[in-house]
């Protein structure tokens, strides 16, 4: 858990300001409130955590911080890995929020979204359903939340069609890890119960 903080907290210490877009059209077409039928026969796209990218002559301080980002990037993800592994038996995909047009453009059709809501919440509202890769430039920024009156409620959208599924029980959570696997197991119970 700590690490997740550092990692994040070290890298937008120096990154340019947040690109957050305001959206203007409806976030989604249709709140669906069940898992995808066929997410067990597509490969679900998952937000990683990204590399700095290394600067020619970087040298001193400045070479030191992105070798440092880029280790606790490496183990953040391999976490992320090991988290999905143990909760989702279907196949994945660890993406670059800044991946996705070229994805759709393929035709992959899930992403493993997330909307920052007051934890009390039990339904989205629409509005709150702003894709993670319209809204944050990474998926570090995305999954840094350090509100306590916030959670990450994860769901999956349908990136051709633009639709929120949300699993039988949406719940919110606290921490990143802890999330995404409720989610994903949520999402294999779902399936095995249609």
């Amino acid at each position: 858990m700590k690490l997740i903080y550092i990692l994040l907290a070290s890298f937008f210490c120096l990154q340019a300001p947040s690109t957050e877009t305001s959206v203007q059209q409806t976030p989604v077409n249709r709140i669906i409130p069940n898992t995808p039928e066929d997410l067990d026969k597509n490969v679900l796209l998952i937000p990683r955590f990204d590399f700095m990218d290394a600067e020619d002559g970087a040298v001193g301080q400045r070479r030191k911080f992105i070798v440092s980002m880029n280790r606790r990037a490496k183990e953040a993800n391999t976490t992320l890995n090991k988290t999905i592994m143990k909760a989702y038996p279907y196949e994945y995909k660890l993406i670059s929020l800044s991946e996705i047009n070229y994805y759709r453009a393929e035709g992959y059709k899930y992403f493993l979204d997330m909307a920052l809501m007051p934890k009390q919440m039990k339904q989205p509202k629409p509005e709150a359903l702003v894709p993670a890769y319209d809204k944050w430039r990474t998926a570090n920024k995305m999954y840094n939340n350090r509100n306590s009156m916030w959670h990450h409620y994860f769901y999956i959208r349908d990136i051709q069609e633009n639709d929120a599924y949300i699993t039988q029980k949406f719940k919110g959570s606290g921490e990143v890890y802890k999330g995404i696997g409720s989610t994903l197991r949520q999402c294999k119970k779902d399936l095995a119960a249609e």
